[in-house]
């Protein structure tokens, strides 16, 4: 098994925000602000059926509003939810994938360098170091020349080739400067989901772009450069960058 540094990512400790935020509001909602109605018009019970239904028409017309808003809210933690979700399953899945290699790898999950955004796993072993980009989408994904595509339309948050190109080499900087040492790092965007793609082990556009499944198979693959000298240097420089907030 793999050595591992790290805790759960941002996706992880996010779901479990949202999911803690949206059952304690939304239960207090359903429990509290009916009480609070039913309270403030008890003298309506009293009343004729006619006017009983123009008062409860009207109190629906004045608590719109405040349920409108309650729902939306709602909704939008539902979708933030599933969104990170998806991404910390995606990771979760990749985390056991590394830690199926042998202990001559050492795995470092959510490293950050500097103010720049975090990495959602590093590898380091003999056959090299590798930075990789976790993504959870579903589809066909090919490269028109420029960039990569999901079911024929460029992924719509960013250009995710460039992303996995900007931490590699973010990290080849921070090695550099603190160890003093040329260490080149393999970009890597893997694929937890089932996506479907045909570059096999070929980089597209200096990127390894993968399904989970040949994960090991790729980081495996290639002959071995670094001593375990290089390895303890690299791994200690690693190991102040793993987040432990």
């Amino acid at each position: 098994m793999a050595i591992m540094y790290g805790e759960a990512s941002r996706y992880l400790k996010r779901i479990e925000q949202i999911e803690k935020y949206s059952s304690i509001s939304w239960s207090i909602f359903l429990v509290i602000f009916p009480l609070v109605v039913i309270y403030q018009n008890l003298e309506i019970i009293t009343d004729p059926p006619l006017i009983i239904l123009i008062k409860l028409f009207v109190l629906a017309i004045m608590y719109s509003p405040i349920i409108w808003f309650i729902y939306r809210e709602r909704t939008k933690a539902e979708k933030e939810y599933y969104k990170f979700y998806r991404g910390g399953k995606a990771e979760g899945a990749i985390y056991y994938e590394l830690a199926k290699l042998s202990n001559y790898f050492f795995v470092f999950q959510d490293i950050k360098i500097g103010d720049q955004g975090n990495i959602d796993f590093v590898v380091l072993g003999p056959t090299g170091l590798f930075s990789i980009e976790v993504k959870s989408h579903q589809g066909v994904i090919a490269f028109n020349g420029k960039e990569l595509t999901l079911n024929n339309s460029p992924f719509q948050e960013k250009d995710i080739l460039k992303q996995a190109m900007a931490e590699a080499l973010s990290l080849h900087g921070h090695l550099k400067e603190k160890i003093g040492m040329e260490i080149f790092v393999n970009p890597a965007l893997v694929f937890a989901s089932s996506a479907i793609m045909h570059f096999g082990l070929k980089s597209v556009n200096n990127v390894f772009v993968i399904q989970k499944l040949f994960l090991r198979k790729l980081i495996c693959s290639g002959k071995r450069i670094y001593t375990p000298d290089d390895i303890s240097k690299v791994s200690l420089s690693l190991k102040e960058l793993v987040q432990s907030e």
